[in-house]
């Protein structure tokens, strides 16, 4: 079964005897930071802002991954394609992010990741702890069928 969730104005309509999905079609509705669809069982979540630093932004940003973690897809991907700065805060956040959902056995990918977004992750030193694709077709070819 495939969702579509579009944080603009074309939503999909939800079933308004499912409580669940009826909450979590309005959090994604009212997301800032992420646009996400489903693709079979994989989450995909892109961002939609140019820069993630500020500390509310990534508090904001990881509680909305995290909620999207709970619904326990097989995998999710990040993609990165339109940020351009992430601070180390965000970094450090995706990171604790990816380690939650290892622990319910949601599989992270992050792809699209642009050069100066590398450069954080690298003066973080936490590249080795991140599944990197290099574009979304990749990412998502990576999960098991």
């Amino acid at each position: 079964m495939n969702f579509i969730y579009c944080v603009l104005s074309q939503c999909p309509t939800v079933h308004q005897s499912d409580p669940l999905l009826v909450r979590r079609h309005r959090m994604l509705q009212s997301n800032t930071y992420l646009n996400v669809e489903r693709v079979n069982n994989i989450t995909v979540a892109t961002f939609i802002n140019s820069s993630i630093f500020t500390k509310d932004a990534t508090g904001e940003l990881a509680r909305n991954i995290h909620q999207l973690v709970d619904e326990r897809p097989m995998g999710m991907v990040l993609v990165f394609t339109s940020v351009l700065y992430l601070s180390t805060t965000g970094v450090h956040s995706l990171f604790m992010t990816c380690e939650a959902a290892k622990r319910v056995a949601v599989q992270m990918k992050l792809c699209g990741i642009q050069p100066s977004v590398l450069k954080t992750f690298k003066l973080t030193g936490l590249t080795e702890a991140f599944d990197i694709h290099e574009d979304r077709e990749t990412a998502l070819a990576s999960f098991p069928v």
